[in-house]
């Protein structure tokens, strides 16, 4: 199989995307921002950086690493330097990634309890590193480091056939039992506990794992999950909130409904100066229903739309099972973000605390997310190519239906 050129629908999306969120946050950054007591640009200069980074983790993880350095040994050396293919490379350095971001995440949980100072809590939740004044979650480099290991794993006990058995299984258990410890009651994130799992899930599925084994996998998730909202207050507290219409909800939907139609436009946003919590990273959903309406609002959701159809066709289009898999979890990961994020701002479910891939304030989660779109890229470089039918005129030289392999359609 030759590599061919990647997807480049998926990357004008995301940049899109970026883009649209970028413009909001610089429109309504500074009314929020003063409302705080803080300057007027402090939004803005903290997500330009974590913007370029994440175009740069983009471009990266989408280029070939082979290629890139046999062409630059050649010109600089003057020798050839051959270095495996980047899905080669990622599956050898997994386990380490995945411990280095495990240990960054419980770090996290547990310094944040002693009330260490690089470590920011907010309302009793610590979630993040806080250095030079830039947040860094280790959760999202965990769920990019599950991504690749959880792939990588599946991939390699196909090949041993041990696939579906205990070597299979106890590391994931352990991948899944470290999350609820460590994600979702000691930095009690349920919302990117529920990412993860799902992201899981989605990759033991598609890799085809026997019905019994997945229902009994999600029967266990079920028992666990009860307790884990039950037992803590502030879980409870927003049920009854979804139940009886919360503030936060409550104005969510006054946002939305005053945008109308057409929207009332950036610069004119009530909702967000004041009223809405969060009103650049969990609820920049409403905060752009308001400014730009429905259509704005349908546009947002169409994007996202075809986003992960290309990401699932990519997928689909894979022979290879570890590349396969790292774009189903891709596709979860994005899918489980905007889920949980659209449907908690709109009412449908209980608002969580999660950001809406692209479009959100924040660093970390911007970073890794498209860190992960160029994974995607990449893997878009090296699937199925179909062979087209020519049908030639009769008055053609041959006269008659053939097969040509000059014209390919990478997935249609």
């Amino acid at each position: 199989m030759r590599k061919h050129k990647p997807d480049i629908v998926i990357a004008l999306i995301t940049l899109g995307l970026i883009l649209a969120g970028t413009i909001v946050i610089f429109a309504v950054g500074p009314r929020v921002a003063e409302t705080k007591g803080a300057p007027s640009n402090t939004y803005i200069l903290h997500h330009l950086p974590m913007v370029a980074g994440a175009i740069f983790m983009m471009i990266f993880m989408a280029l070939d690493w082979q290629n890139l350095v046999a062409k630059l040994s050649r010109k600089f050396l003057k020798r050839t330097i051959v270095i495996p293919r980047n899905e080669v490379i990622l599956e050898k350095y997994a386990l380490k990634l995945l411990t280095f971001a495990a240990i960054m995440t419980a770090a996290i949980a547990v310094l944040g309890s002693f009330g260490f100072p690089l470590v920011e809590c907010n309302l009793g939740a610590c979630r993040s590193f806080r250095i030079a004044g830039f947040g860094f979650q280790a959760v999202e480099l965990f769920k990019f480091a599950v991504m690749i290991y959880v792939a990588s794993l599946i991939a390699k006990r196909k090949r041993e056939k041990t696939f579906d058995k205990k070597e299979m299984w106890i590391p994931i258990i352990a991948i899944i039992a470290f999350t609820g410890a460590f994600v979702c009651v000691g930095q009690k994130d349920l919302g990117s506990t529920v990412v993860i799992v799902f992201m899981i899930l989605a990759m033991l599925f598609i890799a085809g794992v026997s019905m019994k084994n997945m229902a009994k996998i999600f029967f266990a998730l079920v028992l666990v999950a009860v307790p884990m909202i039950v037992l803590f207050p502030h879980r409870v507290e927003r049920l009854l909130g979804f139940a009886e219409t919360s503030y936060h909800l409550e104005n969510s939907l006054i946002g939305i409904g005053t945008g109308g139609i057409k929207g009332v436009g950036l610069g004119n946003s009530v909702q967000a100066v004041g009223y809405l919590p969060e009103a650049l990273t969990d609820s920049i959903f409403s905060v752009i229903c308001e400014a730009w309406g429905l259509v704005g609002a349908v546009a947002i959701i169409l994007a996202f739309a075809l986003l992960l159809r290309r990401i699932l066709k990519v997928a689909m289009h894979s022979e290879n099972t570890m590349m396969r898999l790292m774009a189903v979890a891709v596709f979860a990961w994005i899918f489980a973000h905007v889920i949980i994020n659209v449907c908690g701002i709109i009412g449908l479910i209980p608002m969580k605390g999660i950001t809406l891939s692209f479009l959100s304030y924040g660093g970390t989660s911007l970073l890794f997310t498209g860190a992960a779109v160029g994974v995607v890229l990449y893997i878009s470089g090296w699937t199925r190519r179909e062979e087209v039918i020519i049908d030639e005129d009769s008055s053609s030289r041959r006269g008659e239906w053939r097969s040509r392999h000059a014209g390919y359609s990478r997935y249609s």
